[in-house]
């Protein structure tokens, strides 16, 4: 017998639903004509955004946390700030391993990608090989080559890069196989 939900409950998960929907529109208007002004909506909703964040983090909406994290890091990557992104998707990563997430494939990915993302774009390139690693590993599994051919990329890329031509040529030929 669980407890029912109070109005303020009712209130926050409502908020949390209707600003998960706003950050995957703006999501899959990425790459489009007018992904520009999705960016602007998101700009204005930046405080609503977190505290969405904040409330599904802390109250059991694990999934809808790691959802919205996952709309948001391009956001991030884009309009910053990186800090404050790399602080949700790490926490994001956090809650997926305490959840047993990597099962879930497509959010698992989505989350990763993000994560190494913002941390190569902020020089931490250890971390960003680290969970592009993770992301090859759950690619394997799960058998979605559409992202083990762009991580394999993104890896060639952080090799050559480092001047590890070796490693980032071995990446980019299995990239293209």
């Amino acid at each position: 017998a669980g407890r029912k939900p109070g109005n303020v409950e009712i209130i926050r998960m409502i908020h949390l639903d209707h600003f998960l929907v706003l950050a995957k529109k703006a999501n899959e208007q990425r790459w489009l004509p007018g992904h520009a002004q999705w960016l602007d909506g998101l700009e204005r909703e930046r405080g609503n955004l977190y505290e969405a964040l904040r409330w599904a983090s802390n109250h059991g909406q694990k999934r809808k946390f790691l959802e919205l994290v996952g709309s948001l890091w391009l956001f991030w990557s884009i309009r910053g700030p990186l800090v404050e992104g790399r602080v949700w998707l790490e926490l994001a990563v956090k809650t997926l391993e305490s959840i047993g997430g990597n099962e879930e494939y497509a959010l698992a990915i989505n989350i990763l990608i993000g994560a190494s993302e913002l941390a190569r774009i902020q020089g931490d390139t250890e971390l960003a090989i680290e969970w592009k690693h993770r992301i090859m590993e759950i690619c394997h599994r799960s058998g979605e080559q559409r992202w083990l051919s762009a991580v394999l990329h993104d890896l060639a890329i952080i090799y050559a890069d480092r001047e590890e031509c070796e490693r980032s040529l071995a990446f980019a030929e299995e990239a293209v196989t």
